[in-house]
């Protein structure tokens, strides 16, 4: 009788740098979520800042507007270290400069590491058996795979569990791109220019370039595929049913063969379209990294090279099967415009490949069991550290009586502590709450109940810190005016001038008209700007005084001018 599942141990080694975003939302944002400083990036963490004793206001403030060297000169200046502060600190690429933003790998939201989503190497695979299930007019993929709704989709019949990796790196990634020359078309690398981006030949590491965390190559990591052909079997129409079942049934190396086979076209594609349009610096590099990977593709199949995720281009997702070479790029009916004529490509050790190249390969039997000897060997460990553990809670359960006062005692005094805090945190006094908040944080690490308000009571204290800065600069301007008029006036040498500062400063001085004094003042005043004045100027005193009319009353001004004229 036939297994219903077919089950392959793989192992999954990174060729060239590999990143599966986690979303744009997650993308670390510079000043904000990771300061750069020297050759290292730290990804900071707000809740170490804060555990730290960091003055949470004052590194507030720098972050509102992401203020990079202030938070660093802050952080280091209060003897602490960056490293201290970050959830991780990652190595700058070489003759880059730092970035705005940075694309970030998915992780396993438990550990924290990265992390390969299985329907992400289902979905690059998905992509190559397009091509090679589907006839030559077939363009829909419900016409070759079947529909989920139905329960008949082909792909659910392979299933490939989820690998996690140990580390991740930071890369440079660049775009060569086409673009057309005396009416011919060049290859080149896309530069920003300003408002409007433009290709030429000159490889600019800063120009056009997106930074990407990724898996380094070389990581290896086991994986598992899992292929159902009997269950498919079952269905009883399908198209291509043979074809698909030849895929399902027969050894994991038969998938590894198409794959091989559809790797091995796209490359040679892609390497021709670089021959093509070699006229670029570092042309000849992306060229050899395409030799080095078609000379991995094996003529035995016992593995096989795929390419998937961020990098993969039109081509590639598509599963490659709508044009015979890439040479001529392609042209948009109606408005001429052409596309799939750019290549997203990753600096990594300053050498020049195309993205997201995986090796996959069968683990043998020999492999599996030295696995599942380091499996019982770390079962033996932890059998090992059970029996210790029940030592101990014996030992534990002896000093229970003795403990159970002081456990008592304790949980009172957190009581009291989260009554206190609750009672601050609605009266609004916000640094006290905090205190008390954090101290329960570090006194029940595992309560998350606490990271909420100690979260909402940070946002508080940031918008209560910007409000006494924006107090502050409001009080320091009306005191600015709060002085006697003639130094108010004193540096004045235009009459518009006068008149403004003369209004702002009864406005700063709560007065709607000026006292006797203060008139003669402003008429001294007026008096020596007037004398000061060319005399073509003074021909147009009328319409200079139009200000004045909202100060002193008319008939005071025209016995002001009375004066100037007699």
């Amino acid at each position: 009788m036939n297994e219903i599942n077919k089950r392959y141990d793989i192992e999954i080694e990174i060729l060239t740098p590999l990143s599966i975003g986690a979303g744009n939302e997650k993308d670390w944002i510079k000043g904000v979520d990771f300061i750069v400083d020297g050759s290292k990036l730290y990804k900071l963490n707000l809740r170490k800042i804060v555990g730290s004793g960091i003055d949470i206001k004052k590194i507030s403030s720098f972050l509102v507007v992401q203020n990079e060297k202030g938070i660093i000169n802050y952080i280091t200046k209060n003897k602490f270290k960056l490293q201290e502060v970050s959830d991780k600190v990652f190595l700058y690429p070489n003759s880059v400069n730092p970035s705005n933003e940075i694309k970030t790998f998915v992780k396993n939201q438990f550990t924290g590491k990265p992390i390969l989503p299985g329907s992400s190497l289902k979905g690059a695979i998905r992509s190559v058996l397009f091509k090679f299930l589907k006839d030559k007019l077939e363009k829909n993929e419900k016409d070759v795979f079947g529909d989920t709704k139905n329960g008949n989709e082909f792909m659910r019949f392979i299933k490939i569990s989820d690998t996690e990796f140990d580390d991740t790196i930071l890369v440079n990634t660049l775009i060569f791109n086409l673009h057309k020359f005396n009416n011919k078309w060049m290859g080149g690398w896309k530069h920003k220019g300003g408002g409007n981006s433009y290709t030429d030949d000159k490889y600019e590491p800063n120009e056009f370039n997106t930074l990407y965390e990724s898996i380094k190559p070389g990581q290896k990591e086991s994986s598992q595929i899992m292929m159902s052909p009997e269950l498919f079997r079952m269905i009883k129409e399908h198209s291509k049913k043979e074809k698909k079942l030849s895929v399902l049934n027969n050894d994991l190396t038969y998938l590894f063969g198409i794959i091989n086979d559809h790797t091995r076209t796209y490359l040679n594609k892609e390497k021709s379209f670089f021959e093509k349009y070699n006229q670029a610096e570092r042309t000849d590099d992306i060229i050899n990294s395409i030799e080095t990977l078609l000379n991995k593709i094996p003529t035995d199949n016992n593995y096989c090279i795929l390419k998937m995720s961020a990098g993969s281009g039109f081509h590639s997702i598509t599963g490659d099967w709508q044009y015979d070479d890439y040479i001529e790029p392609v042209e948009v009916e109606n408005n001429g415009k052409c596309k799939y004529k750019s290549r997203k490509i990753v600096s990594y050790k300053d050498n020049l490949s195309l993205m997201g190249f995986v090796k996959l390969r069968i683990l043998s039997e020999d492999e599996c069991s030295e696995k599942k000897d380091v499996k019982n060997s770390i079962s033996q460990k932890n059998e090992t550290y059970r029996l210790k553990s029940l030592e101990a809670e014996h030992l534990k359960k002896e000093k229970e009586e003795r403990l159970k006062k002081e456990k008592e005692e304790h949980e009172n005094q957190v009581r009291e502590l989260v009554k206190n805090a609750n009672e601050l945190y609605i009266s609004e006094r916000w640094d006290e709450a905090l205190k008390i908040f954090s101290k329960l944080k570090e006194t029940i690490p595992d309560n998350t109940s606490f990271d909420e308000k100690i979260e909402e009571i940070n946002v508080k204290i940031t918008e209560l810190a910007l409000q006494e800065i924006k107090e502050k600069e409001f009080i320091d301007k009306i005191n600015k005016n709060k002085i006697e008029l003639n130094e108010k006036i004193s540096h004045i040498s235009k009459l518009p001038t006068l008149f403004g500062n003369v209004k702002t400063w009864l406005k700063a001085n709560d007065k709607n008209t000026l006292s006797e004094n203060e008139l003669l003042i402003l008429k001294n005043k007026f008096f020596e700007i007037f004398h000061s004045m060319k005399p073509h100027d003074r021909k147009n005193i009328n319409s200079q005084c139009k200000g004045l009319y909202d100060i002193v009353d008319k008939n005071i001004i025209e016995q002001w001018l009375k004066e100037l004229y007699s």
